[in-house]
Formats: C-alpha cells, sequence, structure tokens
C-alpha cells in the first residue's frame, strides 16, 4: 500500500509506492525554467529534511494531519470536489493537505490563506480552476508524480512556485519549475528571500526570513540566482533573522539599503555583523535588541554619513562600530 509521508509539508516526503520506487518525471519538461536538485536520503527513513524545517510532525503522512493543530487542514475529506472558494481567507492554516479522492479544486478555493507554507497536491487531483492560491505569497505547491499536465500547467500559467514530488531507490527528487513572482518568498540557500519587483532589466528581493535556523554564520550575498535569473538582494525585512539563537556573524552585501526593525533581535550570540554596504537606513531602535553584549558591528570606512548616523540610532554605540 502506498504511503506517502510527508515531515512538515515543508519536509518533502518518501512517496512509496509498494516495494517498488520510480523517478520522477516532470510534465512540465519543456518548460524552460525547469531545474532539478537532487536530496540524498535513505530510504528506510521514510522522511527527508530538505529545507530542515520542523513543522508537522514527523511521521505524518500526507494523507492526514495533526488534528489537534489548527494550523493543519486536510481539504476535501471523503469528497472528489473541493467547491470554489471553500477554504479562502483562513489566515489561521499554514500547511494544507488536499485529501486523496479529490479531483476537482474550485477557483479561489485556498485564496487569501497568506500564511500557508505547503499545500500538497496527490495524483487524484485533474483540474483546477483559476487563482486557487491567489494572495498565498510564501505557498510552494508539492504536486504529486502522475499528477495531470492540466493542473502543472495552471500552477506554470499562474507563476507558482511547485515541485513535483517522488522517489527513487536512494533519493528524493525535486523538479523545480517556474520563475519568481512578485510577492512571493523562495528559498535559496537556507534564506527566504522576497521577489519585490521583477521586470525584464530589474530584479529585486528582500530577506524575508531563515529556514535554516541553527546556523551559525550567515552571509547574505549582494545577489542571488532564482530559476536562471539574477536578482539584487536590496533588504533585511523587519524580524527577518529574529531569535537565531545559534548565529555568532553575520556578513551583510553591498546592495543591502534597508534594514528592518527587531532584524536579528534576540541572537543571543551574534558578536560580529560586517555591512558591505556604503549606503543602508536602519529602520527601528530594536534591531539589536538582546544580541551578545560583545557585539561589533563593522562598516565601510567609505560608508557615507547617513549610514553611519543611522546605525548608531538603531541603537549601537560608536565603541561598538568599526570599519574595515
Amino acid at each position: 500500500m502506498r504511503k506517502c509521508m510527508i515531515g512538515a509539508l515543508a519536509c518533502i516526503a518518501a512517496i512509496a509506492l509498494g516495494s517498488g520506487c520510480e523517478n520522477v518525471s516532470s510534465h512540465a519538461a519543456a518548460a524552460e525554467t525547469q531545474t532539478t536538485n537532487v536530496e540524498k536520503c535513505p530510504v528506510n527513513k521514510g522522511v527527508v529534511a530538505i529545507a530542515k524545517r520542523k513543522t508537522m510532525p514527523q511521521g505524518s503522512t500526507v494523507s492526514s494531519v495533526n488534528e489537534n493543530d489548527p494550523s493543519q487542514l486536510l481539504a476535501g475529506k471523503g469528497s472528489t470536489v473541493i467547491h470554489a472558494g471553500a477554504y479562502a481567507g483562513r489566515t489561521d492554516l499554514k500547511q494544507i493537505v488536499v485529501a486523496d479522492g479529490v479531483t476537482t479544486v474550485g477557483s479561489k478555493a485556498f485564496s487569501g490563506c497568506s500564511n500557508v507554507m505547503y499545500v500538497f497536491l496527490p495524483k487524484s487531483v485533474q483540474k483546477i480552476g483559476k487563482n486557487v492560491f491567489a494572495d498565498c505569497p510564501n505557498v510552494t505547491v508539492l504536486a504529486e508524480k502522475g499528477i495531470a499536465k492540466s493542473v502543472t500547467d495552471r500552477l506554470l500559467d499562474e507563476e507558482l512556485q511547485f515541485k513535483m514530488v517522488g522517489k527513487n531507490d536512494t533519493a528524493i527528487i525535486l523538479n523545480k519549475i517556474n520563475y519568481p513572482q512578485e510577492g512571493r518568498c523562495w528559498e535559496y540557500k537556507g534564506v527566504r528571500y522576497r521577489v519585490i519587483k521583477k521586470t525584464d532589466r530589474v530584479r529585486l528581493v528582500t530577506v524575508a526570513g531563515i529556514n535554516e535556523r541553527s546556523l551559525k554564520k550567515l552571509v547574505i550575498p549582494a545577489k542571488i540566482v532564482l530559476a536562471k535569473k539574477t536578482y539584487k538582494v536590496v533588504g533585511i525585512e523587519k524580524k527577518a533573522c529574529k531569535g537565531m539563537k545559534k548565529l555568532t556573524s553575520v556578513t551583510i552585501g553591498k546592495n543591502v539599503s534597508s534594514i528592518g526593525d527587531k532584524a536579528f533581535q534576540g541572537c543571543k550570540k551574534l558578536k560580529t555583523v560586517k555591512i558591505l554596504s556604503k549606503k543602508c537606513r536602519f529602520n527601528g531602535k530594536q534591531i539589536w535588541k538582546n544580541t551578545s553584549n560583545k557585539l561589533v558591528v563593522k562598516v565601510s570606512a567609505k560608508a557615507s554619513k547617513k549610514t553611519v548616523r543611522s546605525l548608531q540610532k538603531s541603537g549601537i554605540a560608536k565603541q561598538v562600530m568599526g570599519t574595515f
């Protein structure tokens, strides 16, 4: 019997088909946006921690959710249709599992579920309506191998980030498809970036959060590559790195021009911050609250006077500042 394991929908499941296993093939293989990442995973563990995030408990299956957790939803159980707008506006939800046997998901069924991170669609789904995930800026859709091409075509048309989920003897294989859309978050090397502008000439992102919470050293680069396109990293959002208890050092790239309030609050071991940007605005007085007593923030010797003054106003005393 097939058992689909998702250790937190944020940790992609190993899908076992009886005693046999098959390779994943994308139904959008012709899309120019397709790339493939392979994450190694011992078969007997059942769950592969792609992003190392803890949400749903290990051992949860995609055909059931933790009924004691109101942020998890098993949608359409006992039915073949999820009607239009059925779960619209559920901001309490973080993970959604569409039940096996559902064949149709109506338009805007999950629209406005703004805090949802992962949705699992079983291969029984043959049709989805328009704007099913409208106003869900953080969502990644996990589509089971064998799902209808009409479904993947719709996901592509609406520029949703989705991953085909399957299993061979030694690996979970993901096909990351399509380009990011403005307002949506994409993960890159353990960091969650939000696309704030995307044109043919200008592509910009901000750091929205850190998925690898156990990081000790964090480097915010000047640029990143998403779906073969280069984006400048121009900001760190409010609370983006808050509460990273193991973080000891941070290097901030030269294109970062804004750092939000409480961005590093509660990083109790943070001792060294190096800011490569010469022009940066520090928005708030609690950016560095509850960091290490030994914290030193270094800025470029060529940093603008406005940058230095803004840094001081953020709660950094002169004796804590250094230059390089």
